[in-house]
């Protein structure tokens, strides 16, 4: 069987890609986030792409890995928050570690830093480069994105913000 060669998408058309026949009243942010990076990583034959979702207003703060221009927000696309972007390419792990020491690890740095940038640098030191972090005052969002070796972490802090972290 002949493989189809796929056309990359150019940043432009990229940006200019309609989402809101992603948006469905009434539907779940995972799914309809699970959905923008199906369309864009069929397009782009790989499982790059990210996207985050939440009710207008309830977008989470973010340190992530483009490539390029790669990257869209919407803040209030038909009612609702839409990030997405194509994460740089999977770069291996330091060490492995297991889930639960990853997530442990997420929490630790999350109640010694409050800005996710400084979270993600932790963690890129620890796991190697390729840390995404969103945080926000609730866990109103939705994240969906490929992530290696098990390093996803849903984390709800002390102080009642909500953190999901995970590394390509």
């Amino acid at each position: 069987k002949k493989k189809k060669k796929l056309v990359k998408m150019t940043e432009e058309q990229f940006l200019n890609v309609s989402l809101d026949k992603f948006i469905v009243s009434g539907g779940d942010d995972f799914d309809i986030a699970k959905n923008i990076c199906k369309h864009f990583d069929d397009k782009f034959g790989d499982t790059d792409t990210v996207a985050i979702v939440a009710t207008k207003g309830k977008g989470p703060k973010l340190s992530y890995w483009s490539k390029a221009n790669y990257q869209r927000k919407s803040k209030n696309l038909l009612g609702k928050y839409v990030f997405v972007y194509r994460a740089c390419k999977h770069i291996e792990a330091k060490m492995l570690w297991n889930k639960d020491k990853f997530e442990q690890t997420v929490k630790k740095l999350s109640m010694e830093y409050k800005k996710p940038h400084q979270i993600a640098d932790a963690l890129d030191s620890h796991f190697g480069e390729g840390c995404h972090v969103a945080r926000a005052k609730h866990d109103q969002f939705d994240v969906y994105c490929r992530f290696s070796n098990g390093y996803m972490a849903d984390v709800l802090l002390p102080n009642g913000e909500f953190v999901v972290a995970w590394r390509r």
